[in-house]
């Protein structure tokens, strides 16, 4: 094992606890129902909306839609299979299935409301918390980012990381923007999705033991 490997690993497991953590606590105040916040940020948000930012924000938000998520899951996986890493694609949808599957119960778990219908300029189904948009965005393109550079010089790993950044934050901040999300909801989104991600990376290393414990 590198003698680096250890130190990167304790890294990823300590972030991925953090993460873990904060969902967690998030979580604990949306069941509470005690941050008025969210509903201040909404209010603000929908009194500022304007017709071209709605347009814009509404494509931007289908970078963490399933229309996207899920062909693009496919081409990546597709283009890590064609360089002889058909593994790496498992793993690429261990991350972003994973983590709609850990979103889609605790939606169901929480229960959350929407903003009201005045708040917002689509009528969505389903509860609040977490969002899916921001926890499919986080675990997919940062996973395919990580996944893909892996091979790579670390100038182009960098690279990939810097432009998976806004392709996690626009449709991210895009739900509160459409008012179909309250902050914390896409808060926590992305701490799940980011989290996702950091266990997909350390389950990877366990199996091709680069981990020791």
């Amino acid at each position: 094992m590198p003698a680096a490997a250890e130190p990167n690993a304790r890294h990823r497991r300590l972030v991925a606890c953090i993460l873990a953590a904060l969902f967690a606590g998030i979580a604990m105040v949306v069941w509470t129902g005690r941050w008025g916040l969210d509903l201040d940020v909404a209010t603000w948000v929908a009194a500022h909306r304007t017709a071209p930012g709605t347009e814009l924000f509404r494509g931007l938000a289908q970078l963490g839609s399933l229309v996207v998520v899920v062909p693009a899951t496919v081409v990546v996986a597709g283009y890590l299979f064609a360089r002889r890493r058909a593994w790496d694609g498992a793993w690429l949808a261990v991350a972003t299935y994973g983590s709609a599957i850990l979103y889609t119960l605790t939606k169901l778990a929480v229960a959350r409301s929407r903003p009201d219908a005045d708040l917002r300029v689509l009528l969505e189904p389903g509860f609040s918390f977490p969002s899916g948009h921001a926890t499919q965005a986080s675990a997919f393109w940062l996973s395919a980012a990580v996944l893909v550079g892996l091979d790579r010089t670390r100038r182009t790993q960098r690279i990939l990381l810097g432009l998976a950044v806004p392709l996690v934050a626009l449709p991210a901040a895009s739900r509160v923007y459409l008012g179909v999300h309250w902050t914390l909801d896409v808060l926590g989104g992305l701490c799940l999705g980011t989290a996702s991600c950091l266990a997909m990376l350390e389950l990877r290393a366990r199996r091709r033991g680069r981990v020791v414990t």
